[in-house]
């Protein structure tokens, strides 16, 4: 002993927080300050959303592949996870306030998206630049696309995704993406997709009918104003609402979303039924 207080809570690293004696692995029960050589051990991480626990240890892992960039693997806290088995949220867990700024074109924060993770819950609000909450008269769907500030400085492909989360996760990974902010009710209009008329835009829905449904829309509208369409299907995708940010929770890398993105097969629209449906070319 150096006389050195020992901690007893998680400490920050970064975004994530470390699991230290106070916040144990929900998973396999241990923590980076356990005894060595003894097999209990974890240094693992809890993600910056609560949404993952990544643990050390193999022996509990069932068919997660291990993320090679962490040694970790990514144990999924809300619903089934790949394991086997269903985790609760660790306690310990604070709530987490993290804020978008959604700028137009010149870089100029327009609104605020607000974001609150509790255990086993979450909360979005808005909020205008001055912090008073709402949008002031805005509409949602009027808002520019989250990034759309870079787009200015860059030429090539865009991945979009619904929601900031999944673009900051693909931004990080060094694939270029904005991300819707309407939520998967509301749609972008025809003046907001038109930062992206000229590309090549690959759409990487949640996985779940909500979110398909507001992506199609949003093709749609990107056809109409003359973007070239690509829709990414990520076959790993396994639980309800699974998107971009999870495929890097889970150890995916760039290198193969552009293989994904190499397999994305241009879509045109139909109308079938009533209502615009949009269809592969084959």
């Amino acid at each position: 002993m150096n006389g050195a207080a020992q901690p007893d809570a998680a400490t920050a690293t970064g975004n994530v927080r470390r699991f230290i004696r106070g916040l144990r692995c929900p998973i396999c029960s241990g923590s980076e300050g356990d005894r060595r050589g003894t097999g209990e051990r974890c240094w693992g991480f809890l993600s910056e959303d609560g949404d993952f626990a990544h643990c050390t240890r193999e022996e509990f892992a069932g068919a997660i592949t291990v993320n090679l960039s962490s040694s970790t693997y990514a144990h999924r806290m809300h619903g089934s996870c790949d394991c086997g088995k269903t985790h609760g949220t660790p306690v310990g867990q604070p709530d987490r306030i993290t804020r978008f700024p959604i700028k137009n074109a010149d870089g100029k924060t327009v609104a605020i998206h607000v974001r609150q993770d509790s255990p086993g819950d979450k909360a979005m609000w808005w909020e205008r630049p001055d912090g008073t909450k709402g949008l002031g008269g805005m509409k949602r769907d009027s808002l520019p696309l989250y990034g759309t500030e870079r787009l200015r400085d860059v030429s090539g492909p865009i991945v979009l995704v619904e929601g900031e989360k999944a673009a900051d996760a693909l931004n990080a990974a060094g694939v270029r993406a904005v991300g819707s902010v309407t939520g998967a009710s509301g749609t972008p209009t025809d003046e907001v997709l038109r930062s992206l008329a000229g590309r090549d835009v690959y759409l990487w829905p949640d996985n779940d009918d909500e979110g398909r449904a507001h992506l199609e829309r949003i093709a749609a509208g990107l056809v109409r104003i003359g973007g070239r369409v690509h829709v990414i299907e990520w076959a790993g995708a396994k639980e309800k609402g699974d998107d971009a940010a999870d495929f890097f929770f889970r150890g995916g890398t760039a290198e193969q979303v552009r293989e994904m993105e190499a397999k994305a097969r241009p879509w045109e629209r139909t109308v079938t039924a009533g209502r615009l449906r949009l269809i592969r070319r084959v």
